[in-house]
């Protein structure tokens, strides 16, 4: 029975070739930044799944939750997913899906900063990504 699912978007969960600032990327308007250079600046394959699908790399603030709650609910009660095999934890027994996420519309301070200094519509690659 696992009655805590959680999760974060894949912009979260990426590495960005391990250089700080690039964690800010997603907020970056897609017509600023092309998909491939986009793609490249991300660095390797998506993140890695555990073979029963759980989530290898999660973000800190998703560990954190995950370790608040296994202080007071069992370990197979608790799941942090990857987010290609989110379905294979939510059943009828769960009780709460947890998201963390920095700005899955695209309208925070550090996306709207980019906006300012590139202009464009707004469809930074955050919002595209969580709408994918």
């Amino acid at each position: 029975m696992t009655r805590f699912v959680l999760v974060s978007d894949s912009t979260l969960s990426y590495e960005y070739r391990n250089f700080p600032l690039l964690d800010f990327l997603p907020c970056a308007p897609g017509n600023a930044v092309p998909a491939s250079i986009y793609r490249f600046l991300k660095g390797g394959p998506a993140p890695p799944a555990k073979p029963n699908g759980e989530a290898v790399y999660a973000p800190y603030a998703i560990r954190k939750l995950e370790a608040s709650l296994l202080r007071k609910f069992k370990r197979e009660e608790v799941v942090v997913a990857h987010e290609d095999y989110l379905q294979n934890f939510i059943k009828d027994d769960t009780e709460i899906i947890a998201v963390s996420t920095m700005d899955p519309l695209g309208l925070g301070p550090t996306t709207m900063s980019y906006y300012a200094l590139f202009g464009g519509e707004l469809n930074a690659w955050v919002k595209k990504e969580w709408d994918a």
